[in-house]
Formats: structure tokens, sequence, C-alpha cells
């Protein structure tokens, strides 16, 4: 990226082309069986952590982890689980490498799934003022208003996040659903 000499320009946005040489590539990733490892400070590679092609976007997203036996403590009240789960997540700010075509799917499924939220929320508030005047069709769009909008959170969830983190230590982030191509380039990590 060339700079711009221009300080009054507007900031270059999150999904802008990414041009890093070679040497930089190597630097703080692993490879743990299907899991890729790295420094919270390493940059990923040029090649798109999805499809294995050659990367034209790098979208930053926070990424967030909390040892799974945390999740027994609900049993013991949703207040306990919710403090443990507040004390021990660990976090990681990273910037994922796209290429086009995975980027635009994945615009694409957002904006589906914003979409579809949205009409769900009416269909639930709809719900609301039809019960007084036809109520099985207001029961209907409450309930299908509800379950559509959970529906909608689930596969939103599911497709904005682009790697599932496994564990996250101080230091080093381990990520599920990397493409098999940028591991093998990866050694293999030694604790």
């Amino acid at each position: 990226m060339t700079e711009n000499p221009n300080p009054y320009a507007a900031p270059l946005t999150q999904s802008q082309p990414i041009a890093r040489s070679p040497a930089q590539d190597n630097q703080g990733l692993w490879r743990e069986g299907n899991l890729l490892v790295m420094h919270k400070n390493a940059r990923l590679r040029v090649t798109c952590v999805k499809t294995g092609e050659p990367a034209s976007h790098s979208v930053k997203r926070k990424v967030t982890w909390h040892p799974p036996w945390i999740i027994v403590t609900i049993l013991m009240g949703i207040l306990i689980y919710a403090i443990l789960a507040i004390i021990m997540t660990k976090r990681a700010t990273l910037s994922f490498p796209l290429s086009e075509a995975a980027y635009r799917n994945r615009r694409s499924w957002l904006m589906r799934t914003w979409i579809a939220g949205l009409l769900c929320a009416v269909g639930f508030v709809s719900g609301f003022f039809l019960l007084v005047n036809q109520i099985t069709l207001g029961v209907v769009l409450l309930i299908g208003g509800a379950i559509g909008g959970i529906v909608c959170l689930i596969v939103g969830q599911s497709t904005a996040r682009i790697l599932k983190p496994t564990k996250i230590t101080d230091s080093h982030v381990w990520l599920k659903g990397v493409h098999e191509n940028l591991l093998k380039q990866c050694p293999t990590f030694d604790t």
C-alpha cells in the first residue's frame, strides 16, 4: 500500500488490499493438527484463510474464548457462570485475509441475515397488534417472528465468524476452520 500524502484524507478501511512481503508472512504462525496456532501479534499470510486463494481483503475481528468447563457452572446459577465467563475470557483482535469470492460470499450472507432478521422483527411486532382482532394470525406471527429471529441470530453469528478460536492464551491463539493449503505452509507447533 502506498502512503497517502494528504494528512486530511479519510482513513483507509479494513477491506483495503493487502500488501506484505513473503518474509513477513512466515513469522508467528504454526500448525497443530488441523488448527492454526498464531502469536497474537502475528500477521496472517496473504493467502485467504477460507479458500486458500490469494487474498484481496482483510477483515479485522475480535475473537473471544473461555475454558469449556465454565459452561457447567450454569447449573449453580447464571450469575456465577456470567461472572466466571467474564473473568476467564481471553480476547484477541486479528485481521483475517479473505479472497474476493470469500469476502463477497460473507458479505452477501450477512446482508441476507440482516434482512431476514428485520422481517422477523416486523412479523413479531405485527403479531402483537393483530392479537386484538385476529388472534390466530397474531399468534402465528408472534411465534414465527420469534423462531425466525432466533434462527437469524444463529446464522448471523456463524456467518460473521470467519474462524473459530479453540483456545486463547496470553500470547497465542488456536484457530479452527483454516484452509488446508495455508496450514501446509506452517511449521509444526512445539510447546
